[in-house]
């Protein structure tokens, strides 16, 4: 029962001692002598004073901060790099007289920028009719209104790139059958008068598009090949209109060359 008491008793005295420290946090300021004499129990170093834990600790802290601030400046470096080599593929699409050209630089500037093994556009279907649907050809497939609904449904109500890895279905859809050895993707929407589709960006690494990588940049690479490519679109169909009948018996899927 004593024991009880004691214990108690100990408990009060520690709660009213810690209380008294977390009002009054400048306690030791007034009483500095009383740091040399604490003692911190400290894993196999065994009891270290309180100074020698603070800068063990402060050192610690220092080391994550300064491997934050490494993290940030290689993060900016590429942002920079990625803004650089954005500004060159803007400028090659604006020499682009076709949509050939305009996939050349598109498949090029992006596989050797982001080390991927597939770049490829596909269209999605703008209406049940395919009235406003642009017809394909050797560079752009429509993928038919199943296979949009099913693997791509998210993707086009978010309106926004997407980065990671995808399912078996949605890699064989974009890639054929170059998608059995990919491991991670980049969907950008492409948005535009008589456009509506994405360009997708293929790796075998898993860790090349994650799900957290910042898609601003890919985002402003969107709006660049969109214009460019409802420019070209629109010309194409100007130059040779063709009928709706021959868009329907057109291939649903057609690959896009990929160069080694």
């Amino acid at each position: 029962m004593k024991r009880t008491v004691r214990g108690s008793t100990a408990d009060r005295e520690e709660r009213l001692v810690l209380r008294y420290l977390e009002r009054n946090p400048d306690v030791f300021e007034r009483h500095p002598d009383m740091i040399a004499n604490l003692r911190i129990p400290h894993g196999d170093q065994g009891t270290v004073s309180l100074v020698e834990r603070q800068l063990t600790l402060l050192r610690d802290q220092l080391q994550q901060e300064r491997q934050r601030l490494r993290d940030l400046i290689e993060r900016a470096q590429e942002y920079e790099r990625l803004h650089q080599h954005l500004h060159q593929l803007t400028v090659h699409l604006i020499t682009a007289c076709d949509l050939t050209q305009v996939y050349d630089v598109l498949e090029v500037e992006l596989r050797r920028e982001f080390h991927a093994e597939a770049v490829v556009v596909k269209l999605f279907p703008l209406a049940s009719d395919g009235k406003n649907t642009p017809p394909p050809t050797a560079e752009l497939s429509v993928l038919s209104s199943d296979a949009m609904t099913r693997s791509f449904s998210e993707f086009i109500q978010l309106g926004h790139c997407l980065c990671g890895t995808l399912d078996t279905e949605q890699y064989q859809t974009l890639f054929g059958d170059l998608g059995d050895q990919l491991n991670s993707a980049a969907l950008i929407p492409l948005r535009g008068d008589g456009l509506n589709g994405v360009l997708a960006i293929g790796s075998r690494d898993a860790n090349r598009f994650t799900a957290d990588l910042a898609t601003d940049v890919l985002a402003r690479l969107g709006e660049i090949a969109s214009a460019k490519l409802s420019e070209m679109i629109q010309l194409n169909e100007t130059a040779a209109p063709v009928p709706a009948a021959d868009v329907e018996h057109r291939p649903q899927q057609l690959e896009l060359p990929h160069r080694n």
